[in-house]
């Protein structure tokens, strides 16, 4: 959350490889703009050895002696493309959906409610996977492990096999079925707006009505009314009912909803989680798809 954190950890664990799945407007509050979100999450990549380095581990003879130091960026066009572009005295490796320069790219997607399969294409050639995994954007999170199993040495085989055995991480795009016959997408983990718009796209996949309760971002400083404003925009083009927690802090949504014709009669404002809950009860029935889209840190008062 603050500047330093990162080199903090780096300084006691001496990491030998660094990746970094994203830079992007999170933590505005205490970082301002996101450029400094980039200055501190390349924290991590100062602490990784140069090239000509010798790491920390390979002192005590960790890894054979022979410890493979590198970074790993994901290719996005910004701020992370720049930081790998100006990166020149470390070994160094792109990741990326589209990007077919990439060091690993992937082609053949297709995402559904089910998971997400695709084909990972790299120096060792070209991987067929399948994941339970939600979203686009955890494919670009796969293709970043893929990348430093390529590095470490593993077989297309051993890869294509990890990959099958990931398991979501609970409050992150987490599938829950419900004995009451409808179905709850947990992403209640600390949103920010580019996961919050793939959120609502893996929600807009499924059949059946579709509900989402949120009390929005928080901790995006000056930027956080506009951004919550529009979340609510693309809110109205993938759910039914709207069930949104905060009085104040939700006002921003619902003016997005409203701006994108959604049916006010189906926004439904509370004040906390637990008159949501209550709320959720009187309106679900079998077939729903409920999202929860983030939590308010413990620190945080409307």
């Amino acid at each position: 959350r603050y500047r330093g954190d990162i080199k903090k950890i780096c300084d006691f664990v001496y990491p030998q490889i660094g990746l970094i799945t994203s830079i992007g407007e999170q933590h505005l509050e205490s970082f301002k703009t996101i450029e400094g979100v980039a200055k501190t999450k390349s924290e991590l990549l100062r602490a990784i050895p140069k090239k000509n380095e010798t790491s920390f581990s390979n002192m005590y003879g960790a890894v054979n002696g022979n410890a493979k130091c590198a970074i790993f960026l994901p290719s996005d066009g910004a701020f992370c493309s720049k930081l790998y572009e100006e990166e020149k005295e470390r070994n160094k490796f792109s990741y990326g959906i589209h990007d077919k320069k990439a060091s690993v790219y992937a082609k053949d997607m297709k995402v559904s409610p089910q998971g997400c399969e695709f084909t990972a294409v790299t120096s060792i050639g070209e991987i067929k996977c399948k994941s339970k995994l939600l979203g686009e954007l955890n494919i670009q999170n796969i293709l970043g492990a893929i990348a430093i199993a390529v590095y470490l040495g593993l077989s297309k085989e051993q890869i294509a096999r990890g990959v099958t055995k990931i398991e979501p991480i609970e409050h992150r795009l987490q599938l829950l079925p419900n004995p009451n016959g409808s179905i709850v997408i947990d992403d209640a983990f600390n949103s920010n707006p580019v996961g919050s718009k793939m959120a609502l796209d893996v929600l807009k996949s499924f059949e059946g009505r579709k509900i989402i309760i949120t009390p929005g971002m928080v901790e995006l400083g000056e930027k956080e009314v506009m951004l919550n404003r529009e979340f609510g925009r693309h809110m109205a083009k993938c759910v039914d009912i709207a069930i949104l927690v905060g009085v104040k802090r939700s006002k921003a949504m619902e003016e997005g909803l409203r701006e994108n014709g959604f049916d006010p009669m189906h926004i439904y404002v509370v004040s906390n989680l637990e008159e949501a809950t209550q709320k959720l009860a009187e309106l679900t029935i079998p077939g729903d798809v409920i999202l929860f889209e983030n939590d308010l840190p413990d620190n945080y008062n409307e």
